[in-house]
């Protein structure tokens, strides 16, 4: 029962999804047959296309709970789909588990970009599954820990050994008790071996570290850097606040450089709550009114400056704290050595944020939930302002407003192509919009600005735009949900 009730828990809140009804189904207006995912009935939860030649595609299914998983497709030549998620299970040995039936499914996919042949494919169970010849044997292995895949909630591969892995793992105690408790809390694994035997990063620090919060390769911004882990953590078991804290002054951003073999870590910079490796450079989120610190030079002298945070005094930027800010970016060019602070053209960052790139590296959005002053169906809506990041990567530029959270996708193989929903403006300001809140409360917002999507694409970064015209003929006939007299096709 524990389990059960943590599956429900804890699965929505670590997986999300994005179903695509074109990649399922398609539009067309000259009848050009599209190929439809096997006999995929579920809709589409993860899709993959593996390099050079992108004709190799892992498509996964989604089920009506996220948490269960759905099944796992392969299409060697793009058109052809087949279910293979039959070879997994003949790759399990121990079906032993009374909560067996929650356990089938898979939930998330990962290959390796240097030796596109290897791929990680996990579910809910106590097993994952590894493959190294594109998908035509496959191993299954118990995750670390001996803890269940609901635990997992981040899988990186190292960019240049195809054999290491990290893995944020929540601990077993986290199924017994709320993923808000502070009981429950994370762990950083570590694999050498493709994910055959792990290391527990935690344990290995001789408390230095009493768990993990965000974890990343440094190799992904410096190529050399072969050993090193950056993380935010706590450093105290009485900090911890459960799996999904609020922005804390007590997690802080750190390097590891030995996995613990010889040396503890290193803390760069106090407060740090959650980063990102894009391209070169590392986006570091830091709550304000913390005490600020890093390292600067060549001659490692520190300097700290005391309350709200400001970047170091030659950046160039304002020291004057941002009014009803709650939470900063700062940028670096030099592995965390050095931070300079992101330069929006909006108040703050509030309380939401994404960051988004290409696979290349090249192309940076940066999604925020803005705290909007204009109304309070504004304020409630699940929307976010995209910007792009410029030729310095602390610069931002305006995109596009009224962007339905998490509904943007960098369009790869075409630079500066961008597709995403956003909500219709004149919904704001819709007087049968207001009256439907009224009559079903503001917590109803969502649910009825989600029928006012337009899909809108550009083609150039984000400099101009253009709707999607709803189609007339489709491929599949289930596709053509559009109701008469709708805004526009959106595509969700």
């Amino acid at each position: 029962m524990a389990l059960k009730l943590f599956l429900a828990l804890i699965g929505i809140l670590s997986l999300t999804t994005t179903v695509l009804c074109s990649g399922l189904c398609g539009h067309t207006e000259d009848n050009a047959p599209l190929a439809k995912v096997g006999n995929m009935t579920e809709g589409v939860g993860a899709f993959i296309w593996i390099p050079p030649s992108f004709n190799l595609m892992f498509a996964m299914s989604r089920t009506v709970e996220d948490w269960v998983g759905g099944r796992l497709y392969k299409a060697d030549d793009g058109s052809t789909w087949n279910d293979i998620t039959y070879r997994l299970e003949g790759a399990i040995t121990d079906d032993s588990t009374a909560d067996g039936v929650y356990l089938r499914g898979i939930l998330w996919m990962e290959y390796h970009e240097k030796e596109t042949q290897k791929l990680l494919v996990g579910g809910p169970s106590q097993s994952f599954y590894t493959t190294d010849d594109a998908g035509v044997t496959w191993t299954a292995k118990s995750y670390p820990n001996e803890g269940y895949g609901l635990l997992v909630h981040d899988v990186q591969w190292h960019p240049k050994e195809v054999n290491w892995i990290l893995m944020k793992q929540a601990r077993p105690e986290c199924i017994s008790v709320s993923p808000m408790s502070p009981a429950c809390a994370y762990d950083a694994m570590l694999s050498k071996d493709f994910g055959t035997t792990w290391t527990n990063l935690t344990q290995a620090s001789n408390g230095a570290v009493t768990s993990f919060q965000d974890i990343g390769w440094a190799a992904a911004i410096n190529p050399s850097d072969h050993d090193s882990i950056f993380a935010t953590v706590y450093e105290s078991v009485e900090d911890h606040k459960g799996l999904f804290p609020d922005w804390d002054y007590s997690l802080h951003f750190v390097v590891i450089e030995d996995f613990f073999e010889k040396k503890s870590h290193n803390k760069l910079v106090p407060c740090g709550n959650q980063f990102e490796a894009i391209g070169s450079s590392l986006y570091l989120a830091v709550p304000s009114g913390c005490p600020w610190s890093m390292k600067e030079g060549d001659d490692g002298a520190e300097e700290s400056v005391d309350g709200d945070i400001v970047p170091s005094a030659d950046s160039g930027s304002s020291s004057t704290p941002v009014p009803g800010s709650g939470v900063e970016l700062f940028i670096s060019d030099s592995e965390g050595k050095k931070f300079n602070m992101a330069c929006i053209p909006a108040m703050d960052l509030d309380l939401y944020y994404s960051i988004m790139k290409s696979t290349d590296g090249e192309e940076t959005y940066l999604s925020i939930d803005h705290d909007e002053q204009d109304g309070d169906i504004a304020k409630a809506a699940a929307v976010t302002t995209l910007y792009s990041a410029g030729a310095v990567d602390s610069m931002f530029t305006f995109v596009a407003a009224s962007v339905w959270m998490q509904d943007v996708m960098i369009i790869e193989g075409l630079k500066g192509s961008i597709l995403l929903n956003q909500v219709d403006p004149n919904a704001f300001n819709d007087y049968a919009v207001e009256e439907m809140v009224k009559e079903h409360g503001i917590e109803s917002v969502n649910a009825i600005l989600s029928t006012r999507l337009q899909t809108r694409v550009s083609w150039d970064a984000g400099k101009s735009w253009s709707g999607l015209a709803v189609g007339s003929n489709f491929a599949y006939e289930a596709c053509h949900r559009c109701p008469q007299g709708s805004y526009a096709w959106s595509i969700r």
